[in-house]
């Protein structure tokens, strides 16, 4: 039934179909939980998407509608949910050189979901900048995004200076250029790579969640 949804939806985007687009998420929302229709709809369309104007099958116009299309949706929810005082604060944000934010803010929104207090910064900082909003928001978690191979050294290279200065920091690393490293480096991080699934998700932010109780 999802896949059903997620080609009508994929051809009313790339038809520039608004209304029949808003139609089936609304009609997925009145199917499925939040979560499953954003996760398991929204989130392989945004990859669809990407990988159709990678291969040159679709233009620009096209793959800016359809993520901008979604990420109002996506972001017209998250900011509805409220946060729960008990759980640490947390920074999701895109590593060095990246411009895809949307996969983080469909994480963004799974976070908010659960309760958590979220300052979404999305696409790449300055470094110091990133410094400036840890020191002031003094958060338990940090999230870091990256989608793409070339920037993933830098991303890295990012999180362990950043452990470095804030030792007791959680860091998170998530994105297809995370989850397509090599197998010496996967190890290497493993303790940081969230996944790229719900139920990943749910396994590595529990263990972690754990420790406060």
């Amino acid at each position: 039934m999802v896949d059903e949804i997620g080609d009508k939806l994929l051809t009313a985007l790339l038809e520039f179909n608004s209304s029949k687009a808003h139609e089936l998420i609304n009609h997925a929302f009145s199917l499925f939980t939040i979560d499953k229709t954003v996760i398991d709809l929204l989130g392989p369309i945004l990859i669809k998407v990407g990988d159709l104007w990678e291969e040159g099958s679709i233009t620009t116009a096209h793959e800016h509608f359809a993520s901008s299309f979604i990420r109002s949706r996506i972001e017209g929810l998250s900011n509805s949910f409220p946060h729960n005082s008990f759980l640490p604060k947390s920074i999701a944000v895109c590593g060095p050189g990246e411009r895809h934010e949307l996969g983080l803010l469909i994480y963004t929104l799974y976070l908010r979901r659960k309760g958590f207090e979220v300052v979404f910064l999305g696409t790449s900082l300055a470094e110091n900048d990133l410094e400036l909003v840890v020191d002031k928001v003094k958060p338990k978690f940090l999230f870091l995004s990256c989608t793409i191979d070339e920037n993933r050294e830098a991303t890295l290279k990012l999180a362990d200076e950043l452990k470095k200065i804030y030792p007791d920091l959680i860091i998170g690393l998530g994105g297809i250029a995370i989850d397509s490293m090599p197998l010496e480096q996967q190890e290497e991080y493993q303790e940081n790579i969230v996944g790229m699934t719900r139920a990943d998700w749910e396994k590595w932010l529990k263990k972690r969640i754990d420790q406060f109780k």
